[in-house]
């Protein structure tokens, strides 16, 4: 059977593909020359060149944003009453064709350029801003993140104390890991010794020591700028008096429209993915029999455009709506008025929940009331809200925010649904009608097409 193969193999060879043999190679060859121009027309397009750009740290709702502007980007987006960070910066680009912009090869090259950043409007100086020693340091709270910025000789301390906290943190790390393998050991004599009959006591496990609470950016320096909505002109001026070329932007600062309260909604089977119910005119929807956690938190309507372009300064298609719903800073000294038709009304506190995961055959989580432990100050609680139960289906209930002092909270009323479960019959009639017409139809085609047969004479 193999040697029928193989000569079957052989005449095909002989009678089809032999004869066109040489242009499979020309064929071949072609093709290599092809993709080896390719990969140097690509290699081509990500060659770096030098450049100044300004180094970004913008603040918004959640803390801060690092971005850079590229000498294609001409205008550069801020909040109005915050504190920013322009950072001349001389450093190497190249054009990433993927997402249709310029990356910098910050850890080639990152000169910062000496100078006096000038701030102006309509044509007339308005500031000139000194560059200041700045670093930006993260703490996480529970599901959200707080980043502070911290300018001049208070940054400086901070980061030294970011040094020794790294510092303590590798030491403690080493002697845990010391004291574990000193365990370890003890262990396993204790084991043998338990073997031979003897009762022996097995010591305590050394502590993992806690980690760092806070993650620092490093110390670096910038200029501060802190303006009111409008548009101004930036530029960077060399110590000779001229101007840096490059430098000349415009800044466009702008701010909220409006705030309210808006409800990040976890429920507790999927809590990793919460929804954001920002708009007061947003509904918030649970299924039955099921437990929804909500975090309050102050939100803030911004200009769609400018604000897209704040945190992504080269983006070629922005979002299409006009005004955009940002989610802010989380509240904590605040109640909930639970109100319905069919229960008196409730007020629901603010506590706090750890979040569990479950082990064995059915995976999944499990929320619990958080309980302070004294031998770890530093551990917080994975939810900071309110816990809200749903029951039957078509339940409907609002919800607000109060402060302590029972004035309700401007624009936080939200009206809470229990949904349906749903019916599979009514999802498949949409599938089911066509199919039942098109059988009607040919059924009425068969029978019509049916003729009397005619005799022949």
């Amino acid at each position: 059977m193999g040697w029928v193969c193989r000569n079957w193999l052989a005449t095909a060879w002989s009678f089809t593909l032999k004869p066109f043999a040489p242009k499979l190679r020309w064929f071949f060859l072609f093709g290599l020359i092809f993709l080896f121009g390719t990969n140097i027309a690509a290699a081509d397009t990500h060659r770096a060149q030098r450049a100044f750009v300004y180094g970004i740290n913008a603040a918004v709702e959640t803390g801060y944003t690092g971005a850079f502007a590229p000498p294609s980007v001409t205008t550069i987006y801020l909040l109005a009453g915050t504190t920013n960070i322009l950072s001349p910066r001389i450093t190497d680009i190249y054009f990433w064709p993927i997402t249709n912009e310029y990356k910098a090869s910050w850890e080639l090259t990152n000169e910062p350029v000496i100078g006096q950043l000038e701030i102006l409007r309509n044509d007339r100086l308005l500031q000139t801003p000194a560059s200041r020693p700045y670093t930006l340091q993260s703490r996480s709270r529970g599901t959200a993140t707080e980043t502070r910025l911290i300018i001049g000789d208070e940054a400086i301390a901070a980061h030294t104390k970011f040094i020794g906290l790294q510092n303590a943190y590798g030491e403690a790390a080493h002697a845990y890991y010391d004291a574990q393998q000193k365990w370890l050991a003890t262990v396993s004599d204790i084991n043998k010794q338990k073997l031979s009959g003897n009762a022996v006591i097995v010591p305590p496990q050394p502590r993992q020591p806690e980690p760092i609470p806070i993650y620092s950016n490093g110390l670096s320096s910038g200029f501060p700028v802190n303006l009111i909505a409008g548009t101004y002109r930036i530029q960077l001026r060399a110590p000779d008096g001229t101007i840096v070329n490059d430098s000349a932007r415009a800044l466009e600062v702008f701010e909220a429209r409006r705030t309210a309260i808006g409800y990040e909604v976890l429920p507790e089977t999927r809590w990793t993915t919460p929804d954001q119910v920002l708009d007061p005119g947003d509904a918030i929807v649970g299924s039955p029999n099921s437990q929804l956690y909500l975090i309050p938190h102050l939100v803030t309507e911004y200009p769609a455009l400018p604000y897209s372009l704040l945190q992504s300064p080269q983006q070629q298609s922005p979002d299409g709506a006009e005004w955009r719903w940002i989610l802010g800073a989380p509240l904590t000294d605040v109640e909930l008025l639970v109100t319905s038709e069919s229960s008196p009304i409730k007020r629901e506190q603010l506590n706090g929940y750890k979040v569990e995961q479950q082990s064995g055959a059915q995976l999944g989580y499990s929320i619990k009331p958080f309980v302070f432990d004294s031998e770890r100050p530093g551990l917080a609680p994975d939810i900071s809200g309110f816990s809200v139960s749903l029951k039957q289906p078509g339940d409907a209930f609002r919800i607000a925010v109060i402060a302590r002092d029972s004035t309700t909270s401007p624009e936080s009323t939200r009206l809470v649904r229990v949904s349906y479960p749903p019916r599979l019959f009514l999802l498949l009639i949409p599938t089911l009608v066509p199919i039942i017409l098109g059988v009607i139809v040919i059924h009425r085609r068969r029978t019509t097409a049916r003729l009397p047969r005619k005799l022949l004479i």
